[in-house]
Order: C-alpha cells, then structure tokens, then sequence
C-alpha cells in the first residue's frame, strides 16, 4: 500500500498543479492610462488585489524582438483589499533614489539616502511603441478568491491619450542676469534635487530638517530653504538653437520657484551662460529646443516636445576694464570695471577665479601675456567691488617691466577672463591705458646686496641684503629652508653669483652648490660644492674678491621685486671667516671584498700627505695605498687598498673584534687646506660588503648598491645589515634571534633550525664562496608600501 500511495502523490500532485493555472483567473485586457500613470488589467473573475508580484509584470513592443522588454521594478495597487475583477497598477513609486556621504553627529562617513518618486518606469514605458505594446504576465502573478492562479500569458495594452500634457507657451532670455524663464499651460514641478531623508530605508518625513551645529548638515541640499524630493528638471533635454550653432545645457544653476508653478525661473550657470552667448548666439534667431520629459506637471506627465522662438534680452551693461595701473614697486596690477559700480554689478574673483592667461600688456612694440598670479587677488578699497588687484609672478614682473621703456603700456583683455555676480563673463577690450606708478617704501624697493662673507670651516657663503624682509626667492624659485641633512637637497648652477680679482684684474664665476636659507631671509647662504669649496679656499687673493651679483637674480620676499646688479663698483669686499678647527674622520668601513678601508672627511684634505701607517685597524698597522675618489689634490672621500698582508692579519682577528672593529687614526694624519692638523681620533668601522637590491615596486628602479655591515659570524650563516636600518628596525637583539632560528631551532620545531630543514628538504643551499655557511642581508626593500 505504502509503495502505491508513492507512486500516486506525485501525478496527484502534477494533476493539482495543471487544475491550478487550468482553472485560474484569465487576464481579458489591459489598459495604460499616462495622465495618472496608472495601469488597468481586467479579469474574466475576481482575484485577490492585496496579492500581486508586480515583479511578474513586463511589457514588450517588439513582440519578442530585439528592443529591451520593461521589467516592472515597483508600484502601488491603489484597488489593494478585497476581491475585484480589476486590477489598478500606479506605476509611478516611492523609493530610495540617492544617497551621498557626509558627516553626521562625528561620523564623516555616514550614508544619507534619500527617499522620492522613481519616474524612471514611466518614463521607459511612455516612450516605448504605444502601437505594438504587450503586458507579459508570468504565471503565479495573480490569484482567484480560490487561491488559483493564472497562466502565463501576455495581453494587448492600449493607451489612452495625455488629456492634459503641460506646453511651453513662451520663453524668454534675460543675457542681464542669465536668467531663462518659461510659463507653461499648467503648474510644473519645481524640483531640482533629491533631499528627503529616508528614515530607516523607509519613506523620509516630509519636512525639512535644519542644520544642527556642526552635527546635522540639514536637508536643504542646495539652500533654497523648501524640501525637494527628486530632480523633476531634466536640464540635458533642454537646447537652444541660433545663429551661431546649437547647444544643451549642461546644468543649471538655480531655480528662482519653491513651490510647484506655471512659470519657471531658471538661472542658468556661467558656462552655460557663455557657451549660449559667446556660441550660440543670443539675437533675434534664438530658438528654443525642449524634448519630452524636461518637465513634468503635478501628476508626473512629462511637457509637450517644443520648438519656439525665445525672446531674448540683451545685456545692457558694457562690461569691459575702463582703466588699470602697475605698481612698479610692488608688484601688483589693479584693473578697474566702473561701468558695472554705475550698473550696480560686481565682480568675482573667487570661484571662478580670473583665468590670467587672458590679460596681456604692451608698450606699443612687444606684448607680454601674463601666465598666472602670486597668491591670491583682492578687492580694490572703494571700488564697491568692481575693481580688483593682484601681485604678478616672477616670469611676469620681468616680462611686464621689460615693456616699460618710456613708452605707454596698455593693457588688453580676452573675453571671460573673469565674471560678475551675475555671471556674466566681461567683454573683450584692447588698449586700455595702464598707469605705472612706484612708492618710495623702503621694502618695496628692489634688494640691494650689502655684504658677502665666506665661512671657511661651514663651506658658507653669506648674502646680506639691505631689505628687512629679505629675498625669499633665487632663479625664479623660492628658496629652501635650510635641511636637517645636506643630502636631501639637491645642487643647482650659481647663475649670476660671481666675483671681481681688483689684484689679477680677472673675474670668477661660481660653480654649483645648494641655495637655501636659514630663519630671517635677510641673509641668503650658499653651501658650495666640493669644487668650488675648494677653489675658493685656496684662491691666493680670496680676502681681496669684490663679490658680484646680476640683477634680478634674486626677488624680494614680499613684493617679488628682483635684485639690484651688484658690481664690482659697488666694492662689496669678501669677507672671510677663517677655518680653525682640525679635520677629523667622518664615517669609514672596510669591505671584506675589495680589501679596502673607504672613509670621509668633515672637509677636504691634502691628498698626498695621507699615510696607512697613520692608520690602525683592531690593533692591526694598516699598509697600503690610499687615493682620492675624486682624483683632486684636496679631496674628503678617499679609499685606501690594504695589502695582503695587512689584510689578513685583520681577518685573523676574533669574530668580537671583526664585527665591531675600530679605527684609530694617529694624530696629524689628516692636514686640511689651511694646513691644520688633526688631532688623534678613535672611531667605529663596520665591516661588510655591498649588495645589490631590487625594488618591489610596481615601477620598480634600478637595482641600488647598499653596504651591510658584518654583524654577527656564526657556525652556519653570517649576517649582514643595512646601514640605513641598523639601531632604528634591526637591533642586536633581532639579529641573535635570526641565528638562533637558523642555526638551532624553530618555534615550529625546537629540534632544528632552519638550515637544517632546508638540507633535509632540499638537499643544501647554493654555496658560491664555499665556506659552508649562508650569507644573510637585512635590509628595507621597496614596495607599493614604501
């Protein structure tokens, strides 16, 4: 019995499921109705309208062809309750339409969504082919009072007319304030934006929410001070036509209306403004071009698609400069618009800034045309915001002031340089006359030099200026602060720096070497390079040079004004700060490959003077050679070539002394340039070698040379570490644990260490100097990281 009941419950089943559908309701018609957006389907029975999957729901114009079916994503059953023959679908519903991210309460990461009317599904359907359009209803969408429920199916849908579509009956341009203004045959939405907040992804509550301190922003997106719920203004379906060309507006800027109404003032953003009069054209020949869906009445039917003349108004105001001035000491071009003070206009010089590259001067013969500006521009005092000033950058004062020749400057201005509070964009103008005026300001002068002096033991020289303020910049860039490390700034040519010999009747000119300076810009210093430094301290008559400076080398701190040349007739004696203090040793290491012991000087030392001897190395008399990496006479890098015999007499010693090793330099081993001795020093000299290390970054750069100091000789690996990680990431510390794990044991297996488990696994390592030991290198490797 058990076995027949299971072969019966299935074809029951499949009997019960076909009389289902079988005997479900039948969809007779369907009907869109676009005034109210709502969709009708009539039934040959009552179904249950409280149980409807809208998401069976899709309509279809092609009869299965290429285009797209419409899926129904959402809508309201407005007959919901009960039992009817009919269903009514309103297509048009409320969702969460947007969201953005701002601060909220101290979370400058919160999620606002925003809750409005999805026109998006009406506005797909409308503009499918009314003629061939199909509802596709899956089965299951519907159900009888006996819980049966329809078939697949699809059904003809007909679509009555817009009874009231909302027209365009005039348009009107106002180039004044660039304003465009619509009246409609009835009431339009006025909404821009979404704004209505959703409270917890529900429906917002439909008032407006003020801003709370710096805890709450508010709702009110774009400050007209009413709520909006969904952006009801399609500006990209918007264009004009006209003389000139064509354009679409590619946004707008603000809409005068806070309620729904049948004129909408809509001002239009400056680059619309100007694209629309500088392009197109705002004459007797503008036309309006607005498709369906620009506009939506109360009941979201989209506007007639229009074609109109535009009234348009022309801008009654001459907005071009009238007059301007350069302030030859300062450094700064005022540039005055009177005829918007008269009109009651004002310009703007922030957001949008001026664009500078359309002001240009001439005297007449050459134009300069200006490149940008120095900070930032102002208002001029009393020129109720129609006449603003701005301080020209350094290639510009030259350019500007080589035009001042006794001729007349005159200034020219492309059009929408800068705009008004209107946005509108000025007009062109050519041959406005600039005054050139000059203040007799001590700091507006331009820097004249006053002395120099040479700090022989600093490698310093020191330009003092008669300006206060100082000269804040040199070639045309500003001067660097003075760095914590010599090698994070970079050397440049000493153009214009040089020098007059009143003893030789010869001039100098200086090398390279790093410009910076060092609290007050009063005083300008130059640390020479090696070259210079040395030519310059050996130079016989160095207390008798008259220093000399081109103009314009250097530009004031303030005001950007460049230097005053200085000459030898200006008689500008060197002063020289004499060295007086010993050379010492500054680094030195020994690399176990090349056999050589590699160290610096504080400064440059006689060359062949230098004796091996003079050197001891873990209690080992170095013999040798020893020659400058540069090849000079005076040099403060040198590399001394150890002898065999020395060498291995060092190599000899115990692996304490090897790792850390010190350098003891006899006293008079070092005689710097004005000839002082130095005194008997005692040092550390790591051990080590070099090795090669390739980034790991994405664009990586050549492998880069590091030196790794030998700091620990074990029975199996020697290690090695990076100069630049030693003390700071590696510590002793870190190193006796690497050898441990390696030699002894691991966390994971305390009966053996790492070399081991390699031998076992692998059958031993790659031994290049077959010593029978690994050779470890700790060092930072760059990554995406750093």
């Amino acid at each position: 019995m058990a076995q027949l009941l299971k072969r019966i419950a299935p074809l029951s089943l499949f009997m019960a499921a076909t009389w289902l559908y079988a005997a479900g309701p039948v969809i007779q018609s369907a009907q869109y109705v676009p005034d109210d957006n709502r969709l009708v389907i009539h039934f040959n029975e009552a179904v249950n309208t409280s149980s409807v999957l809208l998401g069976n729901l899709s309509f279809d114009d092609d009869n299965n062809g290429p285009n797209a079916d419409l899926a129904v994503r959402g809508g309201t059953v407005l007959n919901a309750g009960g039992l009817s023959d009919s269903v009514e679908i309103n297509l048009l519903y409320a969702t969460l339409i947007d969201s953005f991210i701002g601060s909220y309460y101290g979370n400058a990461a919160f999620v606002f969504r925003l809750w409005g009317n999805k026109v998006n599904q009406i506005m797909s359907l409308e503009d499918m082919d009314a003629s061939g359009l199909m509802l596709k209803i899956a089965a299951g969408t519907f159900i009888d009072g006996s819980y049966a429920a329809n078939g697949d199916t699809s059904v003809v849908v007909t679509s009555s007319p817009i009874a009231a579509e909302p027209e365009i009956l005039s348009a009107t341009y106002d180039a004044n304030i660039n304003k465009l203004q619509f009246t409609f045959s009835d009431v339009v939405q006025f909404d821009q934006i979404a704004e209505d907040r959703s409270a917890n992804f529900g429906p917002g509550n439909g008032l407006l929410q003020l801003p709370i301190g710096s805890n709450d922003p508010g709702e009110d997106r774009n400050g007209n001070g009413t709520l909006e719920y969904e952006a009801n203004i399609q500006f990209l379906k918007i264009g004009f036509t006209g003389t000139n060309g064509t354009m679409t507006l590619e946004n707008i800027g603000r809409v005068v209306q806070t309620t729904d109404y049948d004129t909408i003032d809509m001002y239009l953003t400056s680059n619309d403004a100007k694209r629309l009069e500088a392009n197109v054209g705002v004459d007797g020949n503008l036309s309006l071009d607005v498709q369906p869906w620009a506009f939506v009445d109360q009941s979201y039917n989209p506007n007639a698609a229009s074609t109109m003349s535009v009234t348009a108004i022309q801008d009654s105001v001459n907005f071009i400069p009238d007059s301007a001035s350069y302030n030859l000491s300062k450094n700064e071009l005022s540039i005055y618009f009177t005829h918007l003070q008269n009109a009651g206009r004002t310009i703007k010089i922030a957001s949008p800034a001026p664009v500078y590259t359309k002001i240009q001067l001439s005297n007449g013969t050459t134009s300069h045309t200006l490149s940008g500006v120095e900070g930032n521009p102002s208002a001029i005092s009393g020129s109720g915001n129609t006449g603003f000033k701005f301080k020209l950058q350094i290639v510009d004062q030259a350019g500007v002031e080589s035009l001042i020749n006794g001729d007349a400057l005159t200034l020219s201005v492309d059009s929408y340089a800068l705009y008004d509070n209107f946005g509108n964009g000025n007009a062109s103008a050519e041959n406005v006359v600039c005054k050139v005026v000059e203040t007799t300001s001590a700091n507006e002068q331009p820097p004249q030099l006053t002395a120099v002096s040479y700090d022989e033991d600093l490698n310093t020289l020191t330009y003092t200026w008669d300006l206060s303020l100082g000269v804040g910049y040199y070639q045309g860039s500003a001067l660097e602060a003075m760095p914590t490390d010599w090698a994070d700034m970079a050397s440049q040519e000493l153009l214009g720096l040089g020098a007059y010999d009143p003893v030789d009747d010869t001039t100098l000119t200086l090398g390279t070497g790093k410009v910076y300076y060092s609290g007050s810009k009063k005083n300008t210093y130059v640390r020479l390079d090696q070259v210079d430094r040395v030519r310059l301290t050996r130079y016989p008559n160095l207390s008798s040079l008259q220093m000399t400076v081109d103009g314009d080398v250097f530009n004031a701190f303030l005001f950007l004004n460049g230097n005053a040349p200085t000459t030898k007739d200006d008689n500008i004696v060197l002063g020289v700060i004499a060295d007086t203090t010993s050379p010492t040793i500054s680094t030195a290491k020994v690399n176990v490959f090349t056999h050589t012991l590699e160290f610096e000087t504080n400064e440059p030392v006689v060359a062949s003077t230098l004796d091996p001897a003079d050197f001891d190395l873990g209690g080992v008399t170095l013999a040798g050679a020893i020659t400058a990496v540069g090849g000079g006479a005076y040099d403060n890098q040198f590399s001394m070539a150890i002898t065999d015999a020395a060498f291995d007499a060092f190599m000899a010693l115990p692996d304490s002394i090897l790792t850390a090793p010190d350098l003891t330099v006899g006293s008079g081993a070092l005689t710097n340039m004005g000839s002082l001795a130095s005194e008997a020093q005692i040092l550390d000299a790591p051990v080590g070698r070099e090795f090669y290390l390739l980034s790991r970054e994405a664009f990586a750069t050549a492998p880069a040379i590091h030196f790794g100091a030998l700091k620990l000789i074990g029975d199996e690996c020697d290690v090695y570490v990076s100069e630049d990680v030693w003390g700071t990431k590696i510590t002793m510390d870190n190193v006796l644990q690497l050898a441990a794990a390696f030699q002894d044991s691991t966390p994971t297996d305390p009966t053996m260490g790492i070399k081991a488990t390699i031998d076992d696994w692998y059958g031993g390592v790659y031994d290049t100097d077959e010593n029978g030991k690994v050779i470890i290198f700790l060092a930072d490797i760059l990554d995406e990281y750093g």
